[in-house]
């Protein structure tokens, strides 16, 4: 059962990550929101990805606010480049996380 469930999360946050990409600004957001509240941290990589390209002020302070939520970062704020330079550095070791597909 606890297998099952843990397939079926991981499923439901693939579903919130691919909502990254999503044409409505409005589901952009509440997927930064989602993937925090969840500390979905298979997520942050796709997060800066998506504050490296948003142009959306909503969706880039929901990336942000999540990226520092999952993280424990404060100091990037709406730099992406030091956000790739801190996973590069340090996020996918301390998440545990060296690729994502």
């Amino acid at each position: 059962m606890a297998l099952l469930l843990s397939a079926l999360m991981g499923l439901l946050q693939g579903d919130e990550i691919s909502n990254l990409r999503d044409v409505s600004p409005t589901v952009r957001k509440n997927a930064c929101s989602t993937l925090a509240e969840k500390r979905s941290l298979v997520a942050v990589r796709p997060l800066i990805e998506l504050l490296a390209r948003e142009t959306d002020a909503t969706v880039r302070e929901a990336a942000i606010t999540a990226l520092q939520s999952l993280s424990g970062e404060k100091g990037y704020g709406a730099d992406a480049a030091k956000w790739f330079e801190w996973w590069e550095k340090t996020g996918q070791k301390s998440v545990g996380i060296t690729s994502i597909s």
